[in-house]
């Protein structure tokens, strides 16, 4: 007995400590962090405009009862990149106007462009994923994501906003989302490469729990709005310029995310979701119910598996080589050879 009260063992003691730690944890969660202004003076990073691109000032701008002020969102970042077809290019234009936001509009690479100037080797790589894809959008994909990436290092951008051109705007709240970038950005550790606002098929029994509807994950997919340093679009411009991969940016980041070379952060909710009930996916080939679907958050231990031991470690079609010398492709089944030692050989984290 101690003053009356008796001697805790270790147990009951680690659980009080648990209790504590977990309260502290709620008390900074509901704590709301200081909400910057607008952003009046935009560096040479956010207004240089390259192949492909057009520069676009939000219609409110100058609207001073808008909730957000214009251009908060360069607090945060400073590149903000829309790759948009041109038949949605008005619907993004809302988007920016709605969250007071300029930004760059990236007319993407088309499939049928791809497939009309596709060189011998890539004319091949369409026909191999026209198996299970649109092969034309797929290298379409590739050319844009390169493009992207080489622009925002092109232009010295060190954090780049990117949007894809199919996002929800009724479900927006600007007040909301100005208080919640601020609470976020309040608990980032001091080093991140990646923060995903809308990511999908996340390992999400592996993640690390932060305040603020913040975690860190081992793996997740889904770009459609999504936060790019300069180490990761160097890391996007070198694999698609050098490979054409079956898989996507998405799943090719996730490599690096779990060999622990990127960092990746991400919101435990979606902030922003794709308006796929009117907006379905152009990967897909027209007709395929794939394209309307939304992708869940979780991956289950059952995909996870599955997706270790195929996607993550082995591919399932050849990978196409570029060389500047040479017209002939190199098919290679394993990886290993274009980004390292597999991840599952080196991290035991599973």
């Amino acid at each position: 007995m101690m003053g009356g009260l008796p001697s805790l063992g270790p147990l009951a003691l680690a659980l009080i400590i648990a209790i504590f730690v977990a309260s502290a944890a709620d008390v900074k969660h509901i704590d709301n962090a200081p909400v910057p202004g607008a952003v009046t003076s935009l560096p040479p990073s956010a207004t240089t405009v390259l192949e492909r691109e057009e520069f676009y000032v939000s219609q409110n701008a100058h609207h001073a009862d808008h909730p957000a002020p214009h251009n908060w969102l360069y607090n945060y970042v400073d590149r903000i990149v829309v790759a948009t077809l041109q038949e949605r290019r008005e619907h993004m234009r809302q988007f920016l106007d709605h969250i007071n936001v300029d930004a760059i509009l990236f007319d993407v690479h088309l499939g049928s462009e791809a497939r009309e100037s596709a060189t011998d080797i890539e004319a091949r790589y369409i026909k191999e994923m026209d198996r299970k894809f649109n092969g034309g959008t797929k290298l379409a994909l590739v050319h844009t994501k390169r493009d992207i990436a080489h622009n925002g290092l092109a232009a010295g951008a060190e954090r780049l906003f990117f949007f894809e051109d199919d996002l929800a705007i009724d479900s927006l709240n600007v007040t909301d989302l100005q208080q919640r970038f601020a609470n976020m950005w309040s608990v980032l550790p001091p080093r991140w490469n990646i923060f995903n606002f809308g990511r999908c098929y996340a390992f999400c029994d592996k993640q690390i729990q932060f305040p603020h509807n913040v975690v860190q994950d081992l793996f997740s997919l889904c770009h459609q709005s999504i936060i790019f340093d300069n180490v990761t679009m160097a890391a996007l411009e070198d694999a698609f310029t050098h490979h054409l991969l079956p898989l996507g940016a998405d799943v090719i980041l996730g490599r690096l995310m779990v060999r622990g070379q990127l960092v990746t952060m991400g919101s435990k909710k979606p902030i922003f979701r794709q308006a796929r009930k009117t907006i379905t996916s152009t990967l897909f080939q027209e007709g395929d119910a794939r394209g309307s679907k939304q992708p869940p958050l979780c991956m289950s231990a059952h995909k996870q598996r599955t997706f270790r031991h195929s996607k993550l470690k082995y591919l399932g079609h050849p990978t196409f080589d570029l060389f500047a010398n040479s017209s002939v492709p190199v098919f290679r089944i394993n990886v290993t050879e274009a980004f390292g030692p597999d991840p599952y050989e080196v991290s035991k984290n599973f």
